[in-house]
């Protein structure tokens, strides 16, 4: 499952990806190394199929980072 997932900048798949149960929408991943802090990734998700056995084609892509801690006068926007 986790050769499904694809994470840009050189992050790869991860080690492992597990659906989180009861209704199994999400999944939890474990990377083979750290995100790096002000970098945006995008993961992509190819060959699953949701319970009933519908391929997700479009929409399979995401945007992820980690966030940082905001100065006193930055704006963020959310």
């Amino acid at each position: 499952m986790a050769a499904n997932y694809t994470i840009s900048d050189g992050i790869g798949s991860p080690q492992i990806a597990m659906p989180i149960a009861p209704v199994f929408e999400k999944v939890s991943v474990r990377l083979n190394s750290p995100l790096n802090r002000g970098t945006v990734y995008i993961i992509t998700v190819s060959a699953v199929t949701d319970c009933a056995g519908n391929q997700v084609d479009t929409k399979n892509m995401v945007r992820v980072g980690l966030s940082s801690v905001a100065d006193s006068l930055d704006m963020v926007i959310n």
